[in-house]
């Protein structure tokens, strides 16, 4: 017998193990109408799928019209004074119809019938929604094996007849023993991954669930590289931009990027407007995008921030750095003879901002002739806003910019002295700028010279307002020069 047929022996039997386990049932209402039953694995982990699920039967000859069908499953925790308080929502919880598996397959419910109608004698079983969420939340947020206990709490609002309802609530207690993935086979959790993956119709229901699992690094390797590429392709209709992140990380480990699927798909992606991919491209990349992505029809600053995250693979190919810098041309009226006034100041220093992206010579020659202008300039600085919301009382900084440290900063930019690193903290997304510490000039106008602490994490991709951080003082010009010689300028 080999090793392969023997590991499928163990896994078949590890399965059947576990299908084997006790599951303890609540009833949380049963009336001459309904019956209501809440069913859960004593032992549980994430490798099974209906590990917590609820049954709802019409007892009646009738139908039945629900208005809404709720849960929460909620914890306790003892606070900073030693009393206990209840967590509501704390491993998932419902609105509206959220729980039942219908929602999710006709993504939305119609809006002229706010009623769910459960037919004549007729059950229901629901678990994908609870349980995928509840088994995220307790994978995530424990380190070992440990029993979870829970207030499961449960609203209806039915009747036989729309315009006369009921409404019922129950509430009643459970505890689980939680295995966490680190001491299960990783080919359960593959085979659970790939399932969710493959479940498209509720694509929304299993984000939590996916994102979940392709963090176990094991269990990805037993997959393939088709399996992922074919669930970004089935999700990329979806707004929900995790899930396909999460696939996307698990594709780039198999070194899936140049897949010809993945690659045919974005191609595609970017002239649908139905698809989604502006989020997705700031993580995937293949430089067999370089000319769709330009003749895209993109605007123009997702097309440069996608580049910006990428330059590292174009950033030496001067048949590419020539049309892309035709193209951003093209969308505005620039002078390079233009010596910057109070008056245009602003729209120059954007437009400069998206020109040294590009990295091209008349746009690094021009800058190179900036360094020695010192003149302040005007601008507003609304970088104290973001994410915040903007009334018509709030004014934005008024700060002073040199001329020579905005050209200083394009000029770190255009001659590919950033870095942009792509960070994925679980499962979740993000990029920084840096640039390096050795760049930045000692301000004699700021205590110890510095301008700003902590740069890094602060800095856009698009370097606005860099210049509040990177001073050019003049043995900074000095290093400057010397790159720019050595770069041929």
């Amino acid at each position: 017998m080999t090793s392969k047929h023997t590991g499928f022996i163990f896994c078949f039997f590890f399965i059947s193990i576990l299908n084997s386990q006790k599951i303890e049932s609540i009833s949380l209402l049963d009336n001459d109408e309904i019956k209501l039953s809440f069913l859960y694995h004593e032992e549980a982990n994430i490798s099974k799928k209906d590990w917590l699920k609820f049954k709802l039967r019409n007892k009646t000859g009738k139908n039945l019209y629900f208005k809404s069908i709720n849960y929460s499953i909620n914890t306790f925790e003892i606070n900073s004074a030693n009393e206990r308080i209840l967590k509501e929502g704390a491993l998932g919880r419902s609105k509206m119809y959220n729980l039942l598996p219908y929602y999710h397959n006709l993504k939305k419910i119609n809006p002229e019938d706010k009623f769910f109608i459960l037919p004549a004698k007729k059950e229901i079983e629901f678990w994908k929604y609870a349980s995928n969420t509840a088994g995220a939340i307790i994978e995530n947020s424990i380190s070992k094996d440990q029993e979870i206990c829970g207030l499961i709490e449960f609203e209806l609002e039915y009747g036989l007849h729309k315009d006369i309802l009921d409404n019922y609530l129950s509430e009643d207690v459970f505890c689980i023993n939680w295995k966490t993935q680190s001491s299960l086979n990783p080919h359960l959790i593959a085979q659970h991954l790939e399932e969710k993956i493959s479940d498209v119709t509720e694509r929304k229901i299993n984000s939590a669930i996916i994102n979940t699992l392709s963090l176990n690094e094991k269990a990805v390797d037993l997959l393939t590289v088709d399996t992922f590429a074919s669930g970004i392709v089935q999700r990329a209709y979806s707004k929900n931009t995790s899930e396909r992140l999460a696939l996307l990380k698990s594709l780039n480990k198999l070194d899936g990027f140049e897949n010809d699927k993945i690659v045919s798909h974005y191609k595609n992606c970017m002239y649908d407007k139905k698809c989604e991919c502006r989020d997705d491209l700031k993580f995937y990349w293949s430089n067999k995008l370089l000319d769709t992505l330009l003749s895209s029809p993109l605007f123009i600053n997702e097309k440069i921030k996608i580049l910006e995250i990428h330059s590292t693979y174009w950033h030496k190919n001067k048949n590419f750095i020539d049309r892309y810098f035709q193209t951003v041309l093209s969308t505005m009226d620039f002078d390079f003879e233009y010596v910057p006034n109070q008056d245009g100041f602003k729209k120059w220093y954007y437009k400069i901002k998206s020109l040294a992206s590009t990295r091209h010579p008349k746009v690094i020659n021009y800058l190179a002739d900036l360094l020695d202008d010192e003149t302040y300039l005007k601008i507003e600085d609304w970088s104290n806003k973001k994410n915040k919301l903007v009334s018509k009382k709030d004014k934005p900084k008024i700060i002073k910019l040199r001329i020579c440290d905005v050209a200083y900063v394009g000029l770190l930019r255009a001659l590919n002295k950033v870095d942009v690193v792509k960070n994925f903290e679980g499962f979740k997304y993000s990029q920084n700028v840096y640039i390096e510490k050795k760049w930045r000039g000692n301000d004699p106008s700021t205590p110890g010279g510095i301008r700003l602490k902590n740069p890094y994490l602060l800095l856009p991709l698009n370097l606005s307002m860099g210049e509040k951080f990177y001073y050019l003082d003049a043995e900074k010009k000095l290093e400057m020069r010397k790159l720019l010689r050595r770069y041929g300028y």
